[in-house]
């Protein structure tokens, strides 16, 4: 375990960064929607149905920008194209390719 926390990165090996981005995950119920309509809030990686949410933190740890009910089955960076594709954030790898 502490091999593992040794290799951790923190929000402090990237001083250049000005906001940190991520997407969560939140289980929920099959909506009631024809199974066409339905499959928009399946997420294959979570093999649930859900929505996502995405926020944006400053290094302080402040929010700086929050969107909720994104559809389950789209991809990280599906989320952050439209809301914040000029800004330089510190990112997880779901979000590599997005330039």
């Amino acid at each position: 375990m502490k091999e593992q926390k040794d290799n951790e990165m923190s929000s402090l090996d990237f001083p250049d960064a000005m906001f940190i981005i991520d997407v969560t995950f939140q289980q929920s119920y099959r909506p009631k929607l024809s199974f066409d309509e339905a499959r928009n809030w399946f997420s294959g990686k979570h093999k649930q149905y859900g929505i996502k949410t995405q926020t944006i933190h400053a290094m302080s740890g402040a929010v700086v920008h929050f969107i909720s009910g994104i559809p389950g089955a789209d991809h990280d960076l599906t989320c952050i194209t439209g809301s914040s594709k000029y800004w330089a954030v510190l990112a997880d790898k779901g979000y590599q390719g997005n330039r």
